[in-house]
């Protein structure tokens, strides 16, 4: 039949599609909104992420970070298997698998991947309404400085302790042997100067504990001042025991600004 439609009709119809159009637009301007976001949030931190999006074609690569192209040694468009390659030995297929099945995150504290150590975290992404499974995140925070500085504290930990049985052990001594009867007036001096010097060499390596509980947390403040580290204090021993390597014993006076008592036990 001819002109089934009439100008009315048509009119309508154009709207509707009109309205259809603009909110498919409008539509498309919050998608491309929320995705700028989205990077820019992504790439802004110095963790390591990776976006992963599910459809009904499997794993996708939504976004990832320069930090997390860096740690697995990728290129700037790596697809999902180069990204799982990257993850090395640790089983990021099977993790995921595991976090989209269950619904659940999970936390890797300890992984080791091209010879760095992270703490890996991986999520799953539900929908706006928290009910549909969308996709998941994995964040890798690199840990290789904490576990270096750790191992530095542990081993000055093992040092001082240590370096703290000697002056115990000569405390002991000396008490004991003050304890005798028959022993003379001038050995006694001697063994209370032991006493004496052995406590002064504790409180030092006491210090010395204090001291790298204070850097630990960020609160040591020093008191430097300019000293001559040629010839000054507890200086005075190292350099002269260093005096046939110094330009032949010959060397002028040098200044620094410092905190003595730090800088002898530097050297």
């Amino acid at each position: 039949k001819k002109n089934i439609y009439q100008e009315r009709d048509m009119s309508i119809l154009y709207k509707i599609v009109n309205s259809a159009t603009q909110a498919v637009d409008r539509l498309r301007d919050v998608i491309e909104t929320e995705e700028g976001r989205l990077e820019s949030l992504i790439s802004g931190v110095s963790s390591g992420v990776v976006l992963f999006s599910i459809d009904a074609e499997g794993l996708k690569i939504r976004n990832i970070n320069q930090p997390a192209r860096e740690f697995l040694k990728v290129g700037d468009s790596p697809n999902v298997n180069d990204v799982f390659m990257g993850f090395e030995e640790f089983d990021l297929p099977a993790r995921l698998t595991e976090v989209t099945r269950d619904k659940k995150s999970m936390f890797f504290p300890d992984v080791k991947l091209h010879d760095h150590f992270f703490k890996i975290f991986i999520n799953p992404v539900f929908s706006h309404h928290g009910t549909n499974l969308i996709g998941a995140t994995v964040t890798l925070r690199d840990i290789t400085l904490e576990k270096e500085v750790e191992a530095l504290r542990q081993n000055f930990m093992n040092m001082v302790v240590h370096e703290l049985r000697s002056p115990i052990s000569s405390i002991k001594g000396a008490s004991s042997l003050l304890s005798e009867k028959d022993l003379s007036e001038e050995d006694k001096k001697k063994m209370i100067g032991v006493i004496k010097e052995s406590s002064e060499t504790m409180l030092n390596e006491i210090g010395d504990l204090l001291d790298a509980s204070k850097i630990e947390a960020g609160k040591f403040i020093g008191a430097a001042a300019e000293i001559n580290v040629t010839f000054t204090g507890k200086m005075d021993d190292f350099v002269k025991s260093m005096e046939l390597y110094a330009y032949g014993g010959n060397y002028e006076e040098a200044f620094a600004h410092a905190q003595d008592d730090k800088l002898h036990q530097i050297l």
